[in-house]
């Protein structure tokens, strides 16, 4: 139970000062994914310390639709969309 609350498992309990610490982030979630509401929070922490990020929320897919890429045109969107954010760091 006590590993529920790290912060390695659980980066929505980490202290504002290890989530200042972090580098650029790519948040995607899925819009049927009930994980969603993790993902919102964590962003609106990650907002909260100053940290470059990018969400992407993909309405009508579910939980690990990105591994569905032959079949779903909304999990190569997805794909392409980290990459754009990969780009605008300068990692080309």
């Amino acid at each position: 139970d006590a590993l529920r609350f790290d912060p390695l498992i659980s980066p929505l309990n980490a202290s504002e000062a290890l989530i200042a610490r972090l580098p650029p982030l790519y948040l995607c979630a899925a819009g049927l994914d009930p994980l969603l509401c993790d993902t919102v929070n964590f962003a609106k922490r990650l907002d909260e310390a100053g940290v470059l990020y990018d969400v992407n929320i993909h309405e009508g897919v579910h939980h690990g639709f990105m591994q569905i890429t032959q079949r779903l045109s909304e999990a190569r969107r997805a794909y392409d969309l980290v990459m754009e954010f990969y780009d605008s760091l300068g990692h080309q």
